[in-house]
């Protein structure tokens, strides 16, 4: 089975995450998409990881994103958001400053090696990228930016949405509310709304603000 329909029926199982982990610990991921299977054994600060190494995490992650879209490119966009720290030094673990630029520039490459969709790889990508600023972005202009950048990216503003909650939730959280996740919709029809009466990005800016803080 090649990496494509290998992650194709990982996506298409009634359990996602069970069948990432069942394929990790029988070795057919380490056989089908090793960078992936590197994460498996990949310490992460336990304060904000209790669910364990970075594998279980990328596990759990798609099987969150799982329960909101069948989408291919929204779950492979879930499934390596952090495979970034895959190449972090070990002697740095277990913190992993700069996975998702070290993840952003390795997807790339991935999809090329595996034969990706092109859909697949810009949207894992995007995700790669931003979704860490996606937690911790707090001023309006930054976040009317990242969603922008979803809405004009393959992985689109929900699509994209789905990965940040499902990153909040994938380490052994149940369901819980994520700020961005939750309001990048609405911010985005703001944004569009707005965009029709003026092209003054202040102004745009200042829309969005008052959907973040009412």
């Amino acid at each position: 089975m090649n990496t494509v329909d290998f992650l194709k029926h990982i996506f298409s199982s009634d359990a996602p995450a069970a069948a990432l982990i069942d394929a990790h610990q029988s070795g057919e991921l380490a056989k089908v998409f090793p960078e992936l299977n590197r994460l498996f054994g990949v310490r992460q600060p336990e304060q904000y990881h209790p669910e364990g190494c970075a594998g279980i995490h990328s596990a759990l992650v798609l099987g969150k994103a799982a329960e909101r879209t069948r989408e291919p490119r929204v779950l492979c966009a879930a499934l390596l958001h952090d495979i970034g720290k895959g190449v972090t030094d070990p002697s740095l673990w277990p913190r992993h400053i700069g996975h998702e630029n070290e993840g952003a520039k390795m997807i790339p490459a991935l999809g090329e090696k595996y034969g990706l969709p092109q859909d697949w790889v810009a949207s894992a990508r995007f995700a790669a990228r931003y979704h860490m600023a996606a937690h911790t972005a707090k001023k309006a202009g930054k976040i009317a930016e990242i969603i922008l950048g979803a809405a004009k990216n393959p992985i689109g503003v929900d699509g994209f949405a789905t990965v940040v909650w499902a990153d909040h939730n994938g380490r052994g959280r149940d369901n819980v509310p994520n700020a961005f996740a939750d309001s990048a919709m609405e911010i985005y029809r703001v944004i569009v709304e707005a965009s029709k009466n003026t092209h003054d990005p202040s102004k745009i800016t200042q829309a969005v603000a008052q959907t973040i803080h009412g």
